[in-house]
């Protein structure tokens, strides 16, 4: 590893937390709408159809939709590349971007249940 990775490792993971804690805390007057990148990758049509829903009010116009799904890869594609995963986050890096990942979920589903977030995906409040 290079000189230097653990501090700047270390500050974007802290940095990550705060930006996602900051938007769950309750500080911000409206509502807050979560849409998870696993939601928009996995469920593509339904969160269209739910941000569309909820920027516009209205519902998406089908042809456009087939035209976004049949799109959606784009056409620039970045290289493969030549390192893995592996090679740039030992296992200790691995376990505290979970510790992380689980602290700002459990803030969304508190910020859920107290009514000020709301999941896109599934309109839960």
């Amino acid at each position: 590893m290079f000189l230097g990775w653990y501090e700047f490792f270390t500050s974007r993971l802290y940095r990550y937390e705060q930006f996602y804690s900051n938007w769950v805390s309750g500080k911000f007057t409206g509502k807050v709408y979560i849409l998870r990148y696993d939601d928009l990758s996995k469920k593509f049509a339904e969160a269209v159809k739910s941000v569309v829903k909820m920027l516009a009010d209205k519902e998406v116009d089908q042809n456009v939709l087939s035209c976004m799904i049949r799109n959606r890869e784009g056409d620039f594609h970045r290289p493969a590349p030549n390192f893995t995963r592996e090679d740039i986050f030992t296992r200790r890096d691995e376990a505290r971007m979970q510790e992380v990942k689980e602290r700002v979920d459990k803030k969304i589903k508190a910020c859920m249940d107290e009514g000020l977030c709301v999941d896109i995906i599934s309109g839960h409040v």
